[in-house]
């Protein structure tokens, strides 16, 4: 069996894909305490939501290597992105709890397969090749953190419109 190929389409696409997910990641923790407000949620049920979007992306760990073989690494790609786009999409229109539930499983089994998917494909491309990798897991970090930022700037700017003396 032939080692897969990627273009370098793919690896830019991995890591403009894993910056926005490591942003998006971040962003959900921080709506946590939003989203136990609107629901009036205890901090147990709290934690149960973001355990809903890692027990998705284990169970996706598991099964996305199995869709692979059968339908392709195209399509099982494409079904991750559509599934980790829908689960976060349905977060805005905040929908009943249990629904909120089953949205956060759904992008967890997107981002699940994905990762385990670019890391597959990248690793079996490269000969093993960490660099690459390397590269697209840096994206992730920077995502993440280029969401703090935001979040910071976003509150010293609110803080300098309140805080003006009169």
């Amino acid at each position: 069996m032939n080692p897969p190929t990627v273009s370098k389409r793919f690896i830019i696409g991995s890591m403009y894909t894993f910056l926005v997910t490591g942003a998006l990641v971040l962003m959900t923790s921080a709506l946590l305490t939003f989203l136990m407000q609107h629901y009036q949620l205890s901090y147990d049920q709290g934690g149960l939501l973001l355990s809903c979007l890692a027990a998705g992306s284990i169970l996706s760990n598991f099964l996305s290597g199995a869709v692979a073989m059968r339908i392709g690494h195209r399509p099982t790609l494409l079904m991750a992105a559509v599934c980790y786009f829908a689960g976060y999409a349905g977060l805005t229109l905040l929908p009943p709890l249990k629904v909120l539930f089953v949205l956060l499983f759904i992008a967890g089994l997107g981002w699940g397969a994905f990762n385990n998917l670019v890391n597959y494909l990248l690793t079996a491309a490269t000969g093993g090749d960490g660099k690459k990798i390397l590269i697209v897991h840096t994206m992730y970090s920077l995502g993440a953190f280029s969401r703090r930022c935001c979040w910071v700037s976003q509150s010293a700017s609110a803080c300098r419109g309140c805080c003006r003396p009169v």
